[in-house]
């Protein structure tokens, strides 16, 4: 059902309004009538597009179990990959409809489109209850635009839209800020509003000492999100390419290890400011490498500034991850975002284990959560992700969440709710 979307459609320069309280599901009364459920099913596949891991699945359930109890008709919206607007079997949502079903017990119809007569057709035959899943909505070009034209075809299927999603709030999609724009009924659900409460504790708790695990890929982001968080951290532990990008700013060799060079100077402004700001940074001491081609079992140990012209980095080491573990069982707040070793090989493993270990192993008044899509397959693999107090289905999102950027989709609800009040 349409509502506004001329009204709220626009470009919201907000902050993240984490402190906000949006509205629930139980603000809204959904028996007999149909939902739009947006999620994040973009969960890892093979190249045939079978599901590897279904976390992100699980972690809907119990949202899904509350629409089925108040009678709602369920209707999923996710997006899969990155199709290029053209359908691709790769990429199609069937798989997940069918894990879905596995794990509910209940059918989940999967429809070949997210609009049209099909969809609209799929959910007149629903009854309360029921839950049907929409086929991929980047398909579709009108989704990664926001195109208005795609927006009314989305919200023309559904009387309520829920967003429980905050792994896409970073998004201003059709399905995400669009719907939120659009639709007259809207709220988020229960994982998105338990996932800003996490957000929000991370960046308010006053706990003491508070440390930071940082490692991984995407180094620019996360670079900005370390300058938001160290005024408020004791410790920052840091592996993976950021650390690398930062012993590199310090004219180690690094071997053929990855850096990222053109972030070089903001690395040092960082490290700079670690110091100012008496915030503990801690380096790899020593790393487990290998050179191209070599087998893990020839993996050596080397002091991080003694590394040969071919060695890659691959893993922290011991003198490192005894330091490491030594600050966690002292910390009562922590946070893990990105990988610390090569983990897809099992040889490099050891210390996502052991670190992992050391979390788990903190009392249960620690504040502790582990986020980002790579540290999550890592922490399955190890079989320890399940044992982990919280777990967060968001990365790129917590990042700019924790930057102090804009979030467009709790920019847009609060659009909403401050014309709601006028």
């Amino acid at each position: 059902m349409l509502y506004g979307i001329n009204t709220f459609n626009k470009n919201v320069k907000d902050t993240p309004l984490l402190d906000a309280s949006y509205p629930s599901l139980d603000d809204v009364y959904v028996n007999k009538r149909t939902v739009l459920l947006r999620v994040d099913y973009n969960v890892p596949a093979d190249a045939k597009g079978a599901l590897l891991d279904d976390f992100r699945v699980r972690a809907t359930l119990p949202t899904l179990r509350l629409l089925r109890e108040r009678g709602g008709k369920t209707v999923i919206l996710t997006h899969r990959g990155r199709p290029g607007g053209k359908p691709h079997a790769r990429f199609s949502t069937r798989p997940i409809a069918e894990r879905l079903a596995e794990l509910t017990g209940h059918p989940v119809a999967h429809v070949p489109d997210c609009i049209g007569r099909v969809a609209e057709d799929a959910i007149r035959r629903m009854a309360p209850g029921d839950v049907i899943m929409l086929e991929n909505t980047r398909f579709h070009l009108g989704e990664v635009l926001n195109q208005q034209d795609f927006v009314r075809d989305l919200a023309a299927l559904g009387d309520i839209f829920i967003n429980d999603a905050f792994a896409t709030t970073h998004r201003a999609h059709a399905s995400v800020t669009g719907l939120t724009a659009a639709m007259k009924e809207v709220a988020f659900g229960p994982l998105m509003l338990k996932e800003i409460g996490w957000a929000r504790a991370l960046m308010d708790n006053e706990l003491r000492p508070r440390t930071a695990i940082v490692g991984g890929a995407q180094v620019a982001q996360k670079f900005d999100m370390l300058e938001a968080m160290m005024p408020k951290l004791n410790h920052l532990l840091v592996g993976g390419v950021v650390a690398n990008t930062m012993l590199a700013a310090r004219d180690m060799g690094l071997g053929l290890s990855t850096i990222e060079p053109a972030l070089m100077e903001q690395a040092r402004n960082l490290m700079t400011e670690a110091g100012v700001l008496g915030c503990r940074l801690q380096l790899p001491q020593d790393v487990i490498v290998t050179r191209p081609g070599e087998e893990a079992l020839l993996c050596r140990k080397v002091k991080a500034y003694q590394l040969a012209p071919d060695d890659i980095v691959r893993d922290l080491g011991d003198t490192t991850l005894k330091t490491w573990k030594k600050i966690i069982q002292q910390s009562t707040s922590l946070f893990w975002l990105g990988t610390v070793g090569a983990y897809e090989e099992p040889a490099f493993m050891k210390a996502t284990t052991e670190l992992a270990e050391a979390l788990i192993a903190a009392p249960p008044t620690t504040f502790t959560l582990v986020a980002g899509d790579g540290l999550l397959r890592a922490l399955a693999l190890a079989g320890v992700r399940d044992k982990m107090p919280r777990v967060s289905t968001a990365g790129a999102s917590l990042a700019a969440a924790l930057s102090g950027k804009p979030l467009p989709a709790l920019s847009m609800m609060e659009v909403r709710m401050k014309n709601k009040a006028a």
